[in-house]
Parts: C-alpha cells; sequence; structure tokens
C-alpha cells in the first residue's frame, strides 16, 4: 500500500500520540495502546516484511569418522592397551573438529576404569 506525504504525516503524529499515551498508560489500557502502536507501524511498512519461510532443517547425518563414532560410543573401553593407544593416536586428527579433547579424556578414563579398576 502506497501512501501519500499526508497520509504519512498523519500516521506518524497517530503514532507519537500513541508512544505517549502508552508511556503513561498501565495494564490493559498500556497492552492496548501498544496493539495500535504496531498497527500504525505496519501501516507506516515497519515490520511489513514478512519473515523469510524457514527452510526445513535437513536430517543429521553423521558424518563423524567411523573412528570416532565408535570411541564416543564406547567400542574401546574393554580393547587391549596397543589398540586402544592406536586408537587414540587416529583420534589426534579429529580433535577440535568431531569431538573434543575432554571427549577424549573421558574415553581414556572409561577405559582405565574398565582396564585397570585399581588404578581408577
Amino acid at each position: 500500500m502506497k501512501l501519500s506525504a499526508l497520509e504519512r504525516l498523519d500516521l506518524t503524529d497517530r503514532l507519537d500520540e500513541l508512544m505517549r499515551k502508552s508511556a503513561a498508560a498501565k495494564g490493559l489500557d498500556k497492552l492496548d495502546c501498544d496493539d495500535l502502536i504496531d498497527e500504525v507501524m505496519t501501516k507506516l511498512g515497519y515490520g511489513a516484511a514478512k519473515a523469510a519461510p524457514v527452510p526445513p532443517e535437513p536430517e543429521k547425518n553423521d558424518t563423524r569418522p567411523h573412528v570416532v563414532a565408535e570411541f564416543l560410543e564406547g567400542k574401546y573401553d574393554s580393547s587391549e592397551k596397543a589398540k586402544f593407544i592406536d586408537v587414540l593416536d587416529d583420534l589426534t586428527a579429529f580433535v577440535g573438529e568431531y569431538l573434543s579433547f575432554e571427549d577424549v579424556q573421558i574415553g581414556a578414563s572409561n577405559w582405565v576404569r574398565q582396564n585397570h579398576p585399581e588404578a581408577a
């Protein structure tokens, strides 16, 4: 809707009046004023643009490397010492991108707890 200059001035005056009234109003009167302010602002073109529709979120495919996924699932918690150390070496390339250092620490703690309970 295209507004003439006079219509814009009238709406701006109305908006100014409603804003003053809203500042002094309380309770339901304030809510009514705020609704009228929204209407006037929409007529002036503020907030009239419709938000772009939000595209549906794509299905999350697990793009983590296989070794990372298995480590986080606890598959290596009961593996032999040499195998576990090899897995830790493999994980160093993925720390910070697919898993955190804390994830590695937790996995190592789980391995120690399961394989050397006296040390845990």
